[in-house]
């Protein structure tokens, strides 16, 4: 069971910190107080944390008896409690007694996110009702992800601002590019519908895949009936994505490399027309530099959204876009 402490830094300030505590049925006043805050303020606390989340992580609407729902819904209302006052923690004025609240919510969050995942709380990463702002948000883990240096380093958040090398630093002149991350960008577009309801395969998540060898296996399984995947006319993929259908370009070049890149939601509304370049908006993790544009400036595909033209060469061969059919259960 937990309880609030309040530290006091002085007379006239108090700031908040948590602790984790084992409340003991014993007798005395100490018991008394921490029941009463148990049952009085902490369901408020678990109510209100359940009433504002919108975060990426949503209790299952199912659950397998009234026990599990209990402790999910208990654990998840101290989870978002943890992570406000986490937050909170930076407005602690004493050093010391801030990196006290900060471990305390920090080990918190570890042991309720144990807790939920122990019982199976959450529903799949992702929903299966998507729209716009839902595909957004994977692309954009997907962009925490996006990136290895080399094929035996762990997953890295793509790099942000400006022009960067093969090694994730500031570009300079005979650096190797930031490029060839599709693929892998891809895998970790495809890693969050794993889990039910879409239930991805391991053929979409395959780490020996390269660009062309997934460009293959999606057009492969398209011309087959009642494929996961289908085509699409490019005139259509960007209203598709705005919906919130997962839609992907591929293409192959004659040297033998292929690509692919992912419509990106235009969620914002904005003047598609206003962008340079043609086609719909796409994310492909590669960063696509000056020299290979008529205009001589850099697009990034990494966190931003390009049009196809800056991601696919068109005068060499012109992408192919495909929907994932389960991604588009509620249109």
């Amino acid at each position: 069971m937990r309880v609030m402490l309040l530290f006091l830094q002085s007379d006239s300030e108090a700031r908040m910190c948590k602790s984790t505590l084992h409340l003991q049925i014993s007798r005395g006043p100490h018991t008394r107080t921490g029941m009463f805050f148990l049952f009085v303020f902490a369901p408020i606390l678990m109510s209100g944390a359940q009433e504002a989340h919108r975060g990426d992580m949503k209790l299952r609407r199912d659950y397998q008896n009234e026990i599990q729902k209990e402790v999910c819904e208990r654990a998840f209302g101290w989870l978002r409690a943890s992570e406000s006052k986490l937050a909170a923690c930076a407005a602690v004025s004493t050093s010391t007694a801030r990196a006290i609240c900060e471990r305390g919510e920090s080990d918190n969050i570890d042991h309720e996110l144990g807790l939920l995942k122990s019982m199976n709380c959450f529903e799949s990463e992702v929903l299966g009702q998507l729209d716009g702002g839902d595909l957004v948000k994977v692309l954009d883990r997907a962009s925490q992800r996006g990136w290895k240096p080399d094929e035996d380093s762990a997953a890295m958040p793509l790099p942000k601002g400006g022009q960067h090398n093969a090694k994730g630093e500031r570009f300079q002149e005979g650096d190797d590019q930031l490029s060839a991350n599709c693929s892998q960008y891809f895998r970790e577009i495809m890693r969050q519908f794993s889990g039910p309801p879409f239930n991805a395969g391991d053929q979409w998540t395959d780490g020996d895949c390269s660009a062309d060898c997934f460009m293959k296996r999606i057009q492969k399984v398209a011309s087959t009936p009642g494929g996961e995947w289908r085509r699409v006319d490019e005139s259509d993929a960007q209203d598709l994505a705005n919906k919130g259908v997962l839609v992907e370009g591929v293409s192959h070049y004659a040297d033998g490399h292929g690509h692919l890149a992912t419509v990106f939601p235009n969620s914002a509304g904005a003047d598609l027309s206003q962008i340079p370049g043609n086609g719909p908006l796409v994310r492909d993790g590669n960063e696509h530099p000056p020299e290979s544009q008529a205009d001589g400036r850099l697009y990034p595909g990494t966190w931003g959204a390009i049009k196809a033209s800056k991601a696919f060469d068109y005068s060499r061969n012109r992408p192919f876009w495909y929907v994932w059919v389960p991604s588009t259960k509620k249109i």
